[in-house]
């Protein structure tokens, strides 16, 4: 297999989003995507050569692998890096997949070609995007950790200027999203951090607290963490604290410096939260939250010790009407 071989998704993916200003369209309009699908194939096969190059031989879980990846790249961490972008374009392979299942499935259709469908253009935009990234981090890894100089190097900007913060708020709100603008990505950064709080706060059915003048009362989400960790007992998250601290931690390049983050550090960081909304149940109730509190602590003891907890124990409590957790009789070991 030549170097060419698996370049062309890339060459593809470039006609994919070249906008054609005398006819108006995207010049990759027609490609099909069985094509672009094949030669992603290609191209995974490339990558896990080098994955065997890089002696990746073994199978890591999604939490040590993003424990390790959203740490700068270093020489005790490329290797999952390299994982991480790879299991990052087996999800992309599964999100795109099925429309040529169905394409195939109807002797009336056609191969699907790209331009049908405005949801499979948005997968190949983030294809695209995560290979840029790849490409920025391949000659990396390659000169600094492997001593092998190169003499192509690549990079992409990743700080966002405050204008182009102000625009991509324009373009959410009046749902303009062009495929191929990478800052459009980092918002699910902020996104990311969001569904963290909210879950958890949303879990202990907290919305905030107030003083006897009704002036709202700070806290810091870290304290709640820590809250949770102490009475484990009790409160059951399918996810681990410290890799929740991680993701909230990472975010903080992007939310407060303007710095975004490789593609498949946003990929695995989504897949690991999906576990906090995933149906959860015990012998009496199912629900369609993933935490679980323990009944009798969640009416008797939740509130006067959190506010133990933070140092709030004049404040109020304000609450929505239900919880968003499994309340349970089970007790967690």
């Amino acid at each position: 297999m030549t170097l060419e071989s698996h370049k062309k998704i890339e060459l593809t993916l470039s006609s994919v989003f070249r906008y054609n200003n005398f006819t108006y369209k995207y010049e990759g309009d027609n490609i099909e995507l069985k094509q672009i699908l094949n030669e992603l194939e290609v191209y995974m096969k490339y990558i896990k050569r080098l994955r065997n190059r890089y002696g990746i031989n073994k199978n890591y879980s999604m939490e040590s692998i993003i424990e390790k990846i959203l740490l700068p790249i270093a020489k005790d961490n490329y290797k999952f890096h390299i994982q991480a972008f790879y299991e990052s374009l087996k999800y992309v392979k599964e999100k795109l997949e099925p429309f040529c299942e169905k394409s195939n499935s109807d002797a009336k259709n056609n191969d699907i070609t790209v331009g049908e469908c405005p949801y499979i253009k948005g997968i190949l935009s983030l294809l695209n995007d995560l290979i840029i990234d790849f490409n920025e981090i391949y000659s990396q890894i390659e000169e600094h950790f492997l001593n092998n100089p190169q003499d192509r190097k690549s990079g992409v900007r990743r700080v966002i200027m405050g204008r182009e913060i102000l625009y991509l708020s324009i373009d959410i709100l009046i749902k303009n999203l062009p495929n191929k603008e990478s800052y459009h990505s980092a918002v699910s950064i902020f996104l990311l951090r969001q569904t963290i709080e909210i879950s958890i706060l949303r879990a202990l059915n907290i919305c905030y607290f107030i003083d006897n003048n009704g002036n709202e009362q700070k806290f810091k989400i870290d304290d709640i963490f820590d809250f949770i960790q102490n009475n484990e007992k009790y409160i059951k998250i399918p996810v681990s604290i410290s890799l929740l601290k991680k993701i909230i931690n990472w975010s903080n390049f992007y939310i407060h410096k303007g710095v975004s983050g490789y593609h498949w550090q946003i990929i695995m960081s989504q897949l690991a939260l999906i576990p906090l909304h995933r149906m959860s149940q015990d012998d009496k109730n199912t629900s369609i939250h993933g935490i679980q509190i323990n009944k009798n602590f969640y009416y008797n003891d939740l509130e006067p010790k959190i506010k133990e907890f933070l140092k709030l124990k004049d404040a109020q409590v304000i609450r929505f009407k239900n919880p968003e957790c499994l309340l349970t009789d089970n007790v967690f070991e």
